[in-house]
């Protein structure tokens, strides 16, 4: 708006404003004067019926929503025309208007042109850009360009909400100041005195301080709890909460108080105090503390104590840009002396270890420079560790995850046709089984269509370096008799076959030295999808695939020093399917609106003919001991080393019952049946396999059950049987259980087991929960766990107590556990826990 336009607007209500006095004045009968015509643009006029001193009415200015409510009070109005005319107040109020500033006050709003104050009175709304206050009254310094807000103050900016008595919000510095206020950052309610934040116009909030400050996330007019401080500061970039003189009051009974606190709001960041007791450790007492460091990064730091073990102390660095995958951007360091390192939880055969113990972990990926970021990236995966056993000892939870952490680094191009990577893979702890690449190469290549000839192609070549040495604990055992088969590898030889295991054996004095090659493979398959008839889906393929092994140095004398192997593959796999709907079917209480069976026959053949290679070409690449059926495509086989020729055809069929659900198929019973005819066994002199059934249902929501199973019925020597069994059933909403079954025997290289775990939880009442899980194997009649727990609801607090016993055949775990963890605020648990990165009871 021009300024000569905005002077023409503001003194044509000035004029109309003097003419209606004078004619009031002149005239007492005379009807009260109309407001002007919309196309004016002039605000309407107050035509209140005039005091008994004459004065000038006030009047609504543009800006200002008129509601034809009286106007409130006429003490700061100018008194001498003059006055009236001296522009600079109402020129300043236009410039706020142009800025967005909007006032509506059912009370009315009145201008003082010599304190140049605005006053709005009765229930008032200020809108200003994004920002919205509300109060009983307010008052508008057009010089100073603050805004005093009295009575019921609210101030809304998006999420954020203020509370208060008084307040003061300055125009330019975007400040709030306030006496007392009320107001939340999730999680946290928090009501201070002596307040003041400022609000920036995109960026959120700024720093809030204040003084006389109370903390809770109970949103009730009395809390269950609070925190009290003599002040407070939060940053809401950072989310961080400091605190000084600090009480903690359950109900209105003081607990504790601290001089200082310091708390992010990040269940990651600031204070994490863990105190504990665990069998091996002794008394505990594990501390944790994170702050940011910089945007990007953060720091945790850790200071431990333990009864029986004594300090220890590391520090954790992580990137918040990998936050997405948190296998990356990692750094862990971490150093205990141990005053006892004898101590063990298991009864595994353990040397005499050093107290210093420690741990190096890095975890990175670099994306390097290109066209596309994602293309071209370099990943690390270092782990540097004391002994074997200190996952074992110190982080139980992660040795159930990953007990033999690798080492790598590897340089990764993706492309459309596939991928490239350079691979070096190093063996830096000599008391883990680690096979070396120093470095390998591969090439993979997707599955893509050649021309249009409808023939696809996928393949993968490789070379690399390898090398492979024998263990500490195994060389001992080789050489000196140290430990015993069970100790390392934890199976009875007697449960095995005793054939293999005496091969096994042989295997292992052979090449106690270690042994390495250099390997060169590469493998090419072409596929033809047809789809005949209009119903049968076929599959077939053929390739090749060769392996060279050179500079071999395996310790035997008797091995070459170079071999190689051709291999040629050709197979077919194929499937139809059949439908039946049963429309009438409708079963409410188990989810059934009308049932689909399809039913879905397949085959997949695959026959291979390879080279043999002689005995003493050592093997990295190798087949592990599994229950599960072999994949039949060779270009899929990772056991490269393993392959031989094979003559198999696997038959089975998919079954499934489908209902409708939600407008959509749903998936309610599923059971796949397969087994193998070997007219060629590449493992053992076998004809059939067992009979595979893959089984899932899922009725309901609160009901799942999943079974496999594979069971001999051809009778032969190498059968053998397995189940495996889980059931979630929720029967009520205050009671749930499931139960798992496993179920082994007569496996030639797995030991035979018959394991049952029971977890179950019930609701007793509103606030109470009583949880327990026994795991029981059957084979030994051993109880493995043992976890019973009694949990207790305190309305935003969650508190647990519960005790825990493992045996471990040798040696029993014991702990007690007790939790309380605040619901909205995770972060302020004060765990008893037994497992290091356990805070809860496990239900």
């Amino acid at each position: 708006m021009s300024a000569r336009h905005s002077h023409s607007r503001l003194l044509l209500p000035l004029l109309l404003a003097a003419a209606a006095s004078a004619a009031l004045l002149a005239q007492d009968e005379a009807p009260s004067p109309q407001p002007p015509p919309p196309e004016t643009e002039a605000p309407a006029v107050s035509a209140q019926p005039p005091p008994a001193e004459p004065e000038i009415d006030p009047f609504v200015f543009p800006g200002f929503e008129d509601t034809g409510a009286p106007p409130a009070g006429r003490e700061g109005l100018a008194s001498g025309a003059g006055d009236l005319f001296d522009t600079s107040a109402f020129d300043t109020y236009s410039q706020l208007v142009d800025e967005g500033l909007h006032v509506a006050a059912p009370g009315g709003v009145s201008l003082s042109p010599e304190t140049k104050v605005i006053t709005a009175t009765g229930g008032v709304e200020i809108n200003y850009q994004d920002l919205k206050l509300y109060a009983e009254r307010a008052e508008i310094d057009l010089e100073s360009r603050d805004i005093f807000l009295h009575e019921r103050v609210r101030i809304y900016r998006g999420d954020l909400v203020f509370h208060g008595d008084t307040a003061a919000y300055n125009l330019d510095s975007k400040r709030i100041t306030a006496s007392s206020l009320k107001s939340s950052l999730d999680p946290l309610l928090y009501e201070t005195t002596g307040f003041s934040t400022t609000i920036p116009e995109l960026t959120g909030l700024n720093t809030l301080s204040g003084s006389e400050s109370v903390f809770t996330t109970h949103d009730s007019s009395d809390p269950n709890y609070r925190i009290q401080a003599s002040s407070m500061r939060i940053d809401p970039k950072s989310e961080r909460v400091e605190m000084r003189d600090v009480t903690f009051f359950a109900g209105d009974t003081p607990v504790f108080w601290l001089p200082y606190l310091s708390q992010y709001l990040d269940d990651e960041l600031g204070w994490y105090v863990r105190p504990g007791t665990r069998s091996n450790w002794g008394a505990s007492l594990l501390g944790q503390y994170g702050f940011l460091l910089g945007e990007h990064s953060l720091l945790k730091t850790q200071l431990d104590l333990r009864w029986r073990r004594g300090a220890a102390g590391g520090l954790e660095l992580l990137s918040q840009r990998h936050r997405e995958n948190p296998n990356y951007g990692r750094f862990k360091a971490y150093y205990a002396y141990d005053l006892d390192p004898d101590i063990a939880v298991s009864s595994r055969f353990r040397r005499p270890l050093n107290e210093d113990r420690y741990r190096l972990n890095l975890q990175h990926r670099i994306y390097l420079p290109g066209p596309d970021a994602s293309d071209l990236y370099l990943d690390f995966d270092i782990n540097k560790l004391s002994d074997e056993f200190l996952y074992e000892d110190f982080f139980p939870a992660e040795y159930q995850i990953d007990p033999r952490p690798d080492n790598l680094v590897n340089l990764v191009h993706h492309r459309p046709w596939g991928t490239a990577s350079l691979l070096g893979r190093f063996r830096w702890n000599d008391f883990f089984r680690t096979d070396s690449r120093e470095p390998e190469l591969a090439l993979d290549f997707t599955r893509q269509p050649i021309l249009r000839s409808g023939i696809f192609y996928e393949g993968q070549t490789s070379a690399g370096i390898y090398r492979e040495r024998l263990t500490q604990q195994e060389t001992a055992f080789v050489e000196d008799g140290e430990g015993s088969f069970e100790d390392l590898y934890g199976v009875d030889p007697n449960d095995l076959d005793s054939t293999l295991v005496d091969q096994f054996l042989d295997d292992l004095a052979m090449h106690a030295g270690g042994y390495s090659f250099k390997r060169f493979d590469s493998a090419h398959q072409f596929i033809y999808p047809k789809t005949l008839g209009g119903w049968l889906s076929l599959m077939p393929r053929a390739g090749v695939r060769y392996t060279r092994y050179f500079d071999i140095d395996s310790g035997d004398p008797s091995a070459p020093a170079s071999d190689d192997r051709a291999l040629f593959h050709a197979g077919a796999s194929g499937s139809f399917k059949i439908s039946r709907v049963f429309s009438n079917v409708r079963v409410p209480a188990w989810g059934i609106d009308q049932l689909r069976h399809v039913a879905q026959p397949y085959f997949d053949y695959s026959f291979v003919e390879a080279d043999e290679l002689d005995p003493g070409v050592p093997r990295i690449d190798r087949l592990l001991p599994t229950t599960l059926a072999r994949p039949l495509n060779p270009v899929r086989f990772t056991a490269i080393d393993d392959l031989a020729s094979w003559n198999i055809l696997r038959l089975g069929i998919r079954n499934s019952l489908q209902t409708r659900r939600d407008g959509q198929t749903y998936q309610w019973l599923t059971l796949n049946t397969f087994f193998d005819t070997f007219l060629e066994d590449p493992e053992f002199d076998r004809d059939f396999s067992n009979l595979y059934n893959e089984i899932e249902w899922k009725p309901l929501p609160w009901v799942r059950l999943a079974m496999d199973s594979q069971v001999p019925i051809f009778g032969q020597d190498e059968d053998f049987v397995e189940f495996n069994s889980r059931l979630r059933f929720m029967p009520t909403h205050n009671l749930e259980f499931s139960v798992g079954h496993r179920f082994l025997s007569n496996h030639p290289l797995i030991g035979d087991s018959d394991l049952v775990s029971v977890r179950a939880y019930a609701r007793l009442g509103e606030t109470w929960g009583l949880g327990f899980l026994h795991r029981y194997e059957l084979e030994d009649n051993t109880l493995e766990v043992q976890q019973y727990s009694l949990h207790r609801d305190l309305t935003s607090w969650t508190a647990a107590i519960g005790a825990v016993i493992r045996d471990h055949r040798g040696k029993d775990e014991y702990g007690l556990l007790l939790t309380l963890t605040l619901k909205d605020f995770p972060q302020l648990s004060l765990p008893l826990s037994i497992d290091q990165e356990s805070s809860a009871v496990e239900p």
